[in-house]
């Protein structure tokens, strides 16, 4: 379970340090960029021995940590660059994941927050992928009160055979903020799972959002995937 909140830039330094910027939501990594100070004299000694060696600016992306360790001698500074490497990245990406690649349950997770965690209504999102986890599609499928009579499996499979996706992931949003799953929503979960298997399409996550939480079924081990 991740959450989302106003913490210390140290909190969110160590987080960056230990686990890469590309874990950070969006509110995260930009209340990061936006209040973390550092000394004039200290940044002036990163930008000349920066520029001492290199002529663009762009090759920053391409220090290694063991590099940006160097350059920067602290781990604020190494995760100020890092932070607005993967803020530059995110900057350019494409409205919603078409055409990215999901890598994790947490890159999941905080993409829905973002997506769906602050809408009143409930929402069901199903996203296609295909053998390499490459985004074929990205739709809201059911709106409204969900629960296990008025969501069905053939509605979300239906979207997903149009592409001949190999898995899907589904997330809904729980308006209140509390994502604890409900009997429906596991229910729901154990449906999908069997309809997939006998059609040939793996379910392989559902996670459930608030405006500033996920809860993934798979990671916390709630249902076999």
């Amino acid at each position: 379970m991740t959450l989302t909140n106003n913490y210390s830039e140290k909190y969110i330094t160590d987080k960056i340090i230990r686990f890469g910027a590309e874990t950070l939501t969006n509110k995260e990594l930009l209340q990061f960029i936006l209040t973390t100070k550092v000394s004039q004299t200290s940044a002036k000694n990163v930008i000349k021995d920066f520029f001492d060696e290199h002529q663009r600016l762009n090759e920053l992306q391409f220090f290694s940590d063991e590099g940006l360790k160097n350059l920067c001698k602290d781990d604020e500074k190494v995760a100020i660059i890092r932070a607005l490497r993967e803020f530059s990245e995110r900057y350019k990406e494409k409205e919603g994941l078409v055409l990215g690649q999901i890598f994790s349950s947490c890159m999941f997770g905080n993409y829905m927050i973002d997506k769906i965690g602050d809408s009143k209504q409930e929402l069901l999102v199903c996203v296609c992928l295909d053998t390499k986890n490459q985004v074929l599609s990205e739709k809201v499928i059911f709106k409204g009160t969900l629960n296990s009579a008025t969501v069905h499996p053939r509605e979300i499979f239906k979207h997903a055979l149009n592409f001949s996706c190999a898995r899907i992931l589904v997330a809904h949003n729980h308006p209140s903020g509390n994502v604890e799953p409900s009997e429906n929503d596991i229910q729901l979960t154990k449906r999908l799972i069997n309809a997939g298997k006998m059609i040939g399409i793996e379910l392989i996550d559902h996670v459930i959002v608030g405006s500033e939480v996920y809860l993934s079924l798979a990671e916390e081990k709630i249902v076999e995937f």
